[in-house]
């Protein structure tokens, strides 16, 4: 099953600076998928990170996390122009790949491990923030971002059979 949580505030990171077509960086990047009606852009490196925190989570208690996506409309206004996705978890980040969009908007979704490795637990995710980050001198957009949460609810467990005689 999955669940899809999206931004609910800004996160550790602020620095993509370009924001248009809503009154907060959270609504820019808040579903439906607009494109270049709403969103945030940047221009710059590795140090150029925007994060945002999660909604609260309504997976039940038991569930096995097994992944966690960013999903999100992106594009960019020059060739070689890329981002790159990450997660934030107690402090630690965890990069995806360096991608070029290209033009006109496209919908793109990476898995990333945990932060710091390991398994997820239910509890990372009142902590976890999802970002991406502008990687190279060109301009990078986006427009929706929101994490996918790929889960297993815990199976129901059998009571004992009581016969009576």
């Amino acid at each position: 099953m999955t669940e899809v949580l999206e931004a609910l505030g800004v996160g550790t990171y602020d620095a993509w600076w370009a924001l248009w077509g809503a009154p907060t960086k959270v609504a820019a990047v808040a579903a439906p998928d607009d494109d270049g009606t709403s969103g945030i852009g940047a221009q710059g490196s590795a140090t150029v990170r925007q994060s945002f925190t999660l909604s609260p989570s309504a997976i039940p208690p038991g569930s096995t996390i097994n992944s966690v996506s960013i999903r999100g409309r992106f594009s960019r206004d020059n060739p070689g122009a890329t981002f790159a996705p990450f997660l934030r978890l107690a402090g630690t980040n965890q990069d995806g790949p360096s991608t070029d969009p290209g033009t006109p908007w496209v919908t793109l979704s990476f898995t990333i491990a945990r932060p710091g490795g390991g398994s997820w637990s239910l509890a990372d995710l009142s902590t976890l923030e999802i970002g991406a980050y502008a990687d190279s001198g060109a301009y990078d957009w986006i427009s929706t971002l929101e994490a996918v949460v790929d889960y297993t609810p815990p199976t129901a467990t059998t009571g004992a059979m009581l016969l009576l005689f």
